[in-house]
């Protein structure tokens, strides 16, 4: 059994290039590795400890706009704090309590997400990642 809460926070990412980002990791980047086999029952609660608000101030207009979004490459972020979680590459069912990404944690709010790893599931590395729209690549940046 592979048990464990996973929280969402706001971080700064310290570099080159510093940025704020989110973060499933208490202290810095990036959030936990998870281990598990063919067969194994996963339990995870995605808990958001992000604070309000969830949309983000898109009234910006002119010059900055203009070149921000020139490529489509710089949308402004939509709802920056509403979460989810997607496990990508496995091969689990995107019912009930398993894979379904598209099942938002707002702030203060968690999701539970249960399912039993098939027993002839290809073995590899995957990865869990934020999938809300709007607001992923915000997130996917501090795992």
């Amino acid at each position: 059994l592979l048990k464990h809460t996973l929280k969402v926070r706001a971080a700064r990412f310290l570099g080159p290039a510093s940025f704020n980002t989110r973060s499933y990791s208490r202290n810095g980047f990036p959030g936990p590795t998870f281990r598990a086999n063919p067969g194994d029952k996963v339990e995870i609660t995605l808990q958001n400890d992000l604070t309000y608000p969830t949309q983000a101030d898109i009234s910006w207009t002119g010059y900055e706009y203009d070149l921000a979004t020139s490529t489509g490459s710089c949308e402004p972020y939509s709802q920056p704090n509403m979460t989810s979680l997607h496990f990508h590459g496995m091969l689990i069912s995107i019912n009930k309590k398993g894979d379904s990404p598209m099942r938002m944690a707002g702030p203060g709010e968690s999701i539970q997400y249960e399912f039993t790893i098939p027993k002839d599931h290809p073995s590899g590395t995957y990865f869990y990642h934020p999938h809300g729209d709007g607001s992923h690549s915000i997130q996917a940046a501090g795992l």
